[in-house]
């Protein structure tokens, strides 16, 4: 009865805990930009992202996103993790005061920033590391973004294309 105790007592502290980083362990959006607007549609997708408060450390090597409009659904890796043609993003670093970033792809402070980089339509003039078949998004549409972190922590995010995307280069979604 005691070694059962002990084990059971270990494993609710063990779920417990696994719990808590599926809550506390996501990544926080601070802001989203398309890029590269030609022909009335958004290429490129560029996420400010960071820790959320009281996470733990989050590796963007082991992030997935989900990318969801009315038109399709993909998932996506880190394109630091295949070398396949499976559909990836590419990250980048803002802030970074002891290079986690840029050596693991850890934010491991409530200081660091990095940009989430997501190719549209797999364009020629976007300047990425990105294969993807998101189509590129088009004024007015909708889209939502699902970053999910190696605990499991999800960060929802929904992206809106302006009515008009006329003469801009960049636009807030």
């Amino acid at each position: 009865l005691i070694n059962t105790a002990g084990f059971l007592q270990s494993q609710s502290e063990q779920t417990g805990q696994q719990s808590s980083s599926q809550v506390s362990d996501r990544l926080q959006v601070v802001n989203v930009v398309g890029d590269h607007v030609e022909s009335q549609e958004i290429q490129a997708v560029n996420m400010t992202v960071k820790k959320a408060p009281g996470a733990d450390d989050i590796d963007l090597n082991t992030t997935t996103i989900q990318f969801v409009s009315n038109q399709q659904i993909e998932d996506l890796v880190n394109a630091e993790r295949t070398n396949s043609g499976a559909a990836n993003f590419s990250t980048d670093t803002i802030q970074d005061d002891d290079s986690s970033i840029e050596d693991s792809l850890v934010l491991n402070s409530q200081e660091d920033r990095a940009i989430i980089s997501l190719d549209l339509g797999n364009n020629d003039n976007v300047p990425s590391a990105n294969t993807s078949s998101i189509s590129n998004m088009t004024e007015g549409q909708e889209a939502t973004i699902e970053l999910t972190t190696q605990a499991g922590g999800v960060t929802t995010t929904t992206l809106t294309a302006p009515d008009s995307l006329s003469g801009k280069s960049s636009v807030s979604l």
